[in-house]
This record gives structure tokens, C-alpha cells and sequence, in this order.
């Protein structure tokens, strides 16, 4: 596991070294515990720019729309 982990090389090594199975499998998991949160925050960002995008995009079609017809009649 503690190849996959994206964790910095030192860290990886210790819970190479770690005898203790139980403590190592421990530490497994409290890194993929971060590693999940850090994939969340990122999945919320994502959803927010898009959801900010699509606002965007749907103004400027109104406003183009707006512009193509001075007098607002459709």
C-alpha cells in the first residue's frame, strides 16, 4: 500500500520500517482518510467553478440577447 500512497518519500519509508502490523495498517489508513478529504475539497471546488461557469455562460447568452434586441420585445 505504501507505494500508492501520496505521501512524501520519509514518510513512506517510516511506515516501511514500522514492524508492528497493526500500527502500520494505522497509519495506512490515517493517510487515506487525508488523502479522501483533500479528494472532497477538491470535488467541491470543481462543482462550484462549474456551477460559477454555467451562471456565467447563461448571463452573457441574456445579455447578448438583451443587446440583439434594443427594444426588449423578445
Amino acid at each position: 500500500m505504501a507505494g500508492y500512497l501520496d505521501i512524501k518519500p520519509l514518510e513512506r519509508q517510516q511506515l516501511l520500517e514500522m514492524l508492528s502490523v497493526e500500527d502500520r495498517l494505522r497509519r495506512v489508513l490515517v493517510h487515506v482518510q487525508r488523502q479522501i478529504g483533500v479528494l472532497d475539497a477538491q470535488e467541491d471546488i470543481k462543482s462550484q467553478v462549474q456551477e460559477e461557469l454555467g451562471e456565467r455562460q447563461r448571463e452573457m447568452l441574456l445579455r447578448e440577447q438583451i443587446e440583439g434586441d434594443p427594444e426588449g420585445t423578445g
